[in-house]
């Protein structure tokens, strides 16, 4: 029997927009892997939009109280 327990993972994230504040992104625990942060990322923004931003952190805990279900596209 397979008792994985899988973690969710997060990545706040720096975007190129007038709002001083970083926004958070789920991601998977093999992207939590591969990304460090300083990365260079690109997410979706909004209903229609994209933007390359920098990881500033990876954690395990959502403490972003905006933080929505955003998925991050690989850069």
């Amino acid at each position: 029997m397979n008792t994985k327990q899988h973690t969710i993972h997060f990545i706040d994230v720096i975007l190129p927009i007038p709002i001083q504040r970083t926004f958070t992104y789920s991601v998977t625990e093999d992207e939590a892997d591969f990304l460090q942060k300083g990365m260079r990322v690109a997410v979706s923004f909004g209903k229609s939009k994209m933007y390359t931003g920098l990881v500033l952190n990876i954690h395990h805990e959502c403490t972003n109280a905006y933080m929505k279900q955003k998925k991050f596209i690989k850069s």
